[in-house]
């Protein structure tokens, strides 16, 4: 996403079906940025992802190096709570200087009808152009055509992606 545009056009530029979604979601549910590092809700996050994956997935070094950043300023969370508090959906997104990119996911499965996903989305690209980065990288584009070596859950997750991007750049790479 190309950050340096208006708000409007950048709004403009998300896939049509998504922009309702954003705004009905925003009326139902609370979405926080945790760009200060609070230990309580940095443990919620990685308690939503352990119960999401059914399991522990990477090393508690990894999620350090997260922490860290979050605490240097290099890094934000963008989640979703409900009624009652409980967060059921979030995403991590790492910043350099210039360019903010997504990194790590995780949404309560008994909410995949809720458009938790294009609330983060849309709160993270507006948290990195108010914290001044050109462009937000929101992930790879796969197709169906790189079947099996990439899932189908994963040309999924990177349809869903391109719905907020107003840029695709090519990736250019020798294989052998």
């Amino acid at each position: 996403v190309d950050l340096s545009k208006s708000i409007n056009d950048i709004r403009s530029s998300i896939r049509k079906s998504f922009r309702p979604l954003v705004s009905s979601g925003l009326k139902n549910w609370t979405v926080t940025v945790m760009d200060q590092f609070c230990e309580k809700t940095w443990k919620s996050f990685r308690e939503l992802h352990k119960r999401v994956a059914g399991r522990i997935t990477r090393p508690d070094e990894t999620w350090n190096i997260q922490h860290e950043a979050i605490k240097s300023g290099n890094a934000f969370l963008v989640y979703v709570s409900g009624p009652e508090g409980l967060m059921v959906g979030g995403g991590y997104f790492d910043m350099s200087v210039d360019e903010c990119n997504y990194s790590v996911g995780s949404y309560d499965k008994q909410f995949s009808d809720q458009p938790l996903g294009h609330m983060i989305q849309y709160q993270a690209i507006l948290t990195a152009k108010e914290k001044g980065r050109k462009m937000y990288y929101i992930g790879d584009r796969f197709y169906k055509e790189h079947l099996p070596n990439v899932t189908e859950k994963r040309v999924q997750i990177s349809h869903f992606q391109q719905g907020f991007s107003s840029k695709i750049f090519p990736r250019i790479g020798l294989l052998f």
